[in-house]
């Protein structure tokens, strides 16, 4: 029987009461389907309450075939043999001792039916370009993408049908990118995949959209769903136009009868006075005015209500869209002028008796120029970085800096201090002179209003922390002259990413930026590249 996922009426509320998921309906059948929405809006939650690890309030899910989950944040492996992570140790130790003639029944229990699971365990590896790694290593000794390569090999060996991923490709470089995109094509099983990464949504069958608005599903990839929600965001704001024009012609309306009515019984006055009129007649011919006038103006006002209402329900299916504003002077960087240059430059840790490059870098960035830093995982992407911001000394070479007014921005947003809170924080990078009032200012450019910038940084989500970052950092009265950003989009929501590149754009100082994110690199107009190995 195919897999299928089949979800009715589900709610999910936080601790505090808060609802989160509301009356959330879909089907799923062997297929391939990509989670999007902003961060916060309940994906992962989605997520772990089809893995079982959450329970609804509300509502009813009902699966057929065996689901493996792979959460975005994972237990702490650091101490964990490798053989430990994939859960495979009790079955090496039983196949050696089978081998050795020493195996007990409990051994041959282990063992089942997969003699030849070690064989499998390599292709996997292999598949995922890790099987260099020995599985008596520990878990700290991986680095982010051979973690997530692990642990999607953990998925793969647990033959499930129905496979649960929350962010799999964050910290994968382009070759285990390709690695896990051929498993993905390759397998046939019901996948629900929550991913910011635009190439892989491209490669699923459909896509769920959650928002404000709800859950809606989508029968395409990820350029299907963008030019759908194009086409629906058009016809809801020529709707919502409609209603407000209609409801102001109204209102419009509704002053010029109140003029007219006022003009009739000032003219019928007059008009009273030169006929000579008796009392008891103006007082009969100003009763039937004055209910002629309040009934025109209760079936008016009716109109007028119901107009209004009509615009407020037509606002209500707008989707929620922010637009961050940088307002700054600009960098002045002369065109020519050599902003960041590397002389025979290599690097060697504490533990390894080899240089970290096989060849020593060379390389000069000139001007504003926008240049990304590509290689493999592992291949010292973010060693470069430390060594230009001077937080590791070189072994040989050195590096000349055109400018001391350098900002770095890395995935953790981990230039905020987590005790203090977004105003607090905001002030430490400001200029001293610069009021409680402007710091306000400058965190609603941000979209930080109100009591939200009384929130500590320790409590903001993924988008949240990147907006309060950018707002730090352009507190400045003068721009960075080189701004340095390690793996930005990882963690963060589409929208949020949008967020990031337009902040970008209105940048005009040297930009470095470490990314897998092709799409990303693009919107930013990278147009330089440094490969390391």
């Amino acid at each position: 029987m195919s897999p299928s996922i089949s979800v009715h009426d589900l709610c999910y509320v936080l601790p505090d009461n808060t609802p989160l998921l509301k009356n959330i309906n879909f089907n799923l059948r062997n297929e391939k389907v990509g989670v999007v929405g902003k961060n916060g809006i309940g994906k992962s939650t989605l997520l772990k309450l089809l893995a079982k690890e959450f329970e609804a309030k509300s509502g009813c899910i009902q699966i057929i075939g065996k689901v493996s989950y792979l959460p975005q944040k994972c237990i702490d492996y650091s101490e964990y043999k490798l053989s430990q992570i994939l859960k495979i140790d009790q079955k090496i130790e039983a196949l050696n001792r089978a081998e050795k003639g020493c195996a007990s029944e409990t051994d041959f229990v282990v063992i089942g039916d997969d003699w030849n699971f070690q064989y499998e365990i390599e292709i996997i590896l292999n598949e995922l370009g890790i099987a260099h790694l020995h599985l008596n290593r520990t878990g700290k000794s991986l680095s982010g993408g051979e973690m997530i390569r692990l642990l999607l090999a953990k998925v793969m060996l647990e033959k499930s049908n129905i496979i649960l991923l929350d962010e799999p490709t964050n910290n994968l470089d382009e070759e285990s990118k390709s690695q896990f995109f051929n498993y993905l094509d390759a397998k046939n099983s019901l996948f629900v995949i929550v991913s910011h990464d635009r190439l892989l949504l491209n490669k699923m069958d459909s896509i769920i959209e959650i928002s404000n608005l709800g859950l809606k599903y989508y029968s395409g990839n990820y350029d299907f769903y963008v030019e759908q929600r194009s086409i629906e965001d058009n016809a809801v704001a020529q709707k919502v136009k409609n209603a407000d024009e209609l409801f102001k012609k109204m209102k419009i309306q509704e002053q010029e009868l109140q003029q007219n009515q006022l003009k009739k019984n000032s003219q019928g006055k007059v008009n009273s006075k030169k006929e000579g009129m008796s009392a008891l007649e103006k007082g009969y011919k100003k009763e039937i005015s004055q209910k002629t006038t309040s009934h025109l103006s209760v079936l008016h006002e009716k109109k007028t209500n119901l107009a209004l209402s009509d615009l407020k329900i037509k606002s209500s299916q707008i989707r929620d869209h922010y637009k961050i504003k940088v307002d700054m002077e600009l960098s002045k960087i002369p065109s020519r002028k050599k902003m960041i240059i590397c002389n025979d430059l290599n690097y060697k840790y504490s533990n390894s008796k080899n240089k970290l490059w096989k060849n020593n870098l060379n390389f000069e960035i000139i001007g504003s120029s926008r240049v990304s830093i590509q290689g493999k995982n592992g291949a010292g992407k973010s060693t470069l970085i430390d060594l230009i911001l001077g937080r590791k000394n070189p072994l040989v070479g050195d590096i000349y800096l055109g400018s001391k007014k350098i900002a770095y921005l890395d995935q953790w947003c981990s230039l905020l201090q987590e005790n203090l809170t977004i105003f607090e924080n905001l002030k430490k990078f400001a200029p001293d002179e610069m009021s409680n009032h402007e710091v306000r200012v400058r965190a609603g450019r941000f979209l930080f209003y109100g009591d939200d910038i009384f929130k500590t940084a320790e409590s903001l989500s993924g988008g949240e922390r990147l907006r309060a970052s950018l707002a730090c950092i352009f507190a400045m009265t003068h721009a960075p002259d080189i701004l340095i950003l390690d793996e930005p989009t990882n963690n963060l929501d589409l929208e949020s990413i949008a967020i990031l590149a337009q902040s970008l754009n209105d940048y005009f100082g040297t930009l470095i930026v470490i990314s897998h994110d092709p799409y990303f690199l693009n919107e930013i107009h990278i147009k330089e590249q440094i490969y390391i190995e």
